[in-house]
């Protein structure tokens, strides 16, 4: 998994506006298992900073990362249910899409295009 330019400023500029971004990746061990996957690995991208822009996560099967930052990644559901109760912010419709236009506008970072790219396997 590669958290690239547009994904870390992105979550910075989210975080400055109260809002927290956690990225998912379904530990399934082929295309087929997908659908019915329960185990994911989480990261809390509040954690990252611009020293990992494009760092590569080499996760195995199992959900194992080779050299692992310490902190960033979990397997607990739970977690995830308090990232998200950390913040208490409320949107009117209006300031939800001022706020996704700022978080859109920061996540071009240098202003270098990039194209989204998932890599997968079947």
């Amino acid at each position: 998994m590669k958290f690239s330019e547009q994904i870390i400023y992105g979550a910075k500029a989210s975080q400055k506006l109260g809002i927290p971004i956690i990225a998912g990746c379904p530990l399934a061990k082929s295309f087929w298992e997908l659908s019915e996957c329960e185990d994911f690995l989480w990261a809390d991208l509040a954690e990252f900073n611009t020293d990992d822009i494009n760092y590569w996560a080499m996760i195995n099967a199992q959900g194992v990362i080779a050299e692992e930052p310490e902190g960033y990644f979990f397997n607990d559901i739970g977690r995830v249910s308090e990232i998200i109760d950390r913040s208490d912010t409320h949107f009117d419709i209006s300031t939800f899409i001022d706020a996704i236009k700022e978080i859109k506008m920061s996540s071009r970072g240098g202003g270098s295009l990039y194209y989204n790219v998932f890599y997968g396997w079947i």
